[in-house]
């Protein structure tokens, strides 16, 4: 035998089973060590200690699936495409101003005999306002309202409307020349109407047709102001209402245009009256819609044929001929116009073609024969900029 080491006698007993043993193996803890059992205890009454089981081997781990190639992102195409818009007709209020004073008595020369310039003024309206009553809305009034010299009544008789042609003639024929001139208080009065309306995308414009001799301001000096007294234009003037109230019907007319409501100027013309011509010139421009062409930059009436002339071609620039811009091109420069599917020329002469009439490029006008061929339908006018490569 093994030599023993001392121990406590419970500790140990040859008969003690398996389960025994490992019970009192437990108790005796670190005293009693398995290297102390007695070298005579057979191995074969010790549990078997089994080899152990192999540890299943681990799968193997699956290759990741290689990543797809990102598919190639196609090349750019550049693709050059016409810039087109359509352009739709600007509808428009027109409201007539004219001049009934008593100079528009006289004929085209400043004298007594012979055709009148209201006759011509009549005669024009009646050739020209039937063609555009079913498409244009158009009212009027006159200045001074009645016999009075200087009255003008704060509302306007006839406001605009459609198939109002009739009205404006009607307007024209119960009255004739009398009294003075009261430019300025007449398109203050137009201005304020067009102002108290609301708003509602339409154009609107004033034609004021006047012979060009503004008066009825009491405030002017008499003994130095030019006068608008036929053949007498010189200081002094009879009475204050008779000199010539030129800067105040420029800025209300400037005033006007300022609000968006342009005013064309028609000019019945007198041989030898500079004067007029300047301010009828000026009024015209402070009016923002001075006549392109032409020696005078309002419309010049010399001719008893001008009139039907100038009225037909304002009114189509005001609504007949005229277009919206909607969708800003982008290269002006290169700016086409199609009506109904076939070019229309640029021309700045405005004799047969198109053009810009406003500064902000916003609006187009046809003019002459392009105009002409628009009349009595619904037409469909673009604007064009080709691809360029």
């Amino acid at each position: 035998m093994l030599p023993m080491m001392s121990r406590a006698p419970w500790c140990f007993d040859h008969t003690i089973g398996g389960i025994a043993f490992a019970a009192v193996l437990a108790a005796c803890g670190a005293r009693s060590p398995l290297r102390e059992i007695d070298a005579e205890f057979s191995g074969t009454d010790a549990p078997d200690i089994r080899d152990p089981i192999d540890t299943v081997d681990a799968s193997d781990a699956f290759d990741a699936l290689d990543a797809r190639d990102v598919v190639d992102a196609p090349d750019r195409v550049d693709v050059c495409i016409d810039f087109r818009a359509d352009l739709p007709p600007r509808p428009a209020d027109i409201l007539f101003v004219f001049d009934r004073s008593s100079s528009m008595g006289w004929n085209l020369s400043g004298g007594t005999g012979g055709t009148s310039r209201w006759t011509i003024l009549r005669n024009a309206l009646t050739a020209s306002l039937p063609a555009f009553a079913a498409t244009t809305r158009m009212g009027a009034m006159l200045f001074p309202d009645n016999t009075s010299s200087c009255s003008i009544s704060s509302v306007v008789p006839i406001p605009p409307a459609i198939s109002n042609a009739a009205a404006v003639l009607d307007l024209v024929n119960r009255n004739g020349p009398a009294g003075l001139t009261p430019t300025s208080a007449a398109i203050d009065v137009a201005g304020r109407f067009f102002a108290s309306r609301v708003p509602d995308g339409r154009g609107r414009a004033i034609v004021l047709a006047t012979d060009g001799a503004p008066n009825c301001n009491e405030s002017l000096p008499p003994a130095t102001c030019p006068c608008t007294a036929s053949g007498n234009p010189r200081p002094p003037c009879s009475s204050a209402t008779l000199c010539l109230d030129d800067r105040r019907a420029i800025d209300t007319i400037a005033a006007a245009a300022r609000m968006g409501v342009p005013v064309y100027v028609i000019g019945i013309d007198e041989d030898g009256r500079a004067d007029l011509v300047r301010v009828m010139n000026d009024m015209a421009v402070a009016g923002g819609r001075p006549n392109p062409s032409g020696a005078t930059r309002y419309y010049s009436v010399r001719a008893m044929a001008d009139l039907p002339r100038a009225l037909d071609t304002i009114q189509r620039l005001i609504a007949a001929c005229v277009f919206r811009v909607s969708a800003t091109p982008p290269d002006l420069l290169r700016v086409q116009v199609e009506a109904d599917g076939t070019l229309v020329a640029h021309d700045v002469t405005h004799v047969d073609g198109w053009d810009w009439i406003d500064d902000s490029r916003a609006e187009v006008a046809l003019f002459g024969p392009a105009c002409d061929r628009l009349l009595g339908h619904a037409a469909r006018v673009s604007a064009i900029v080709p691809c360029r490569e």
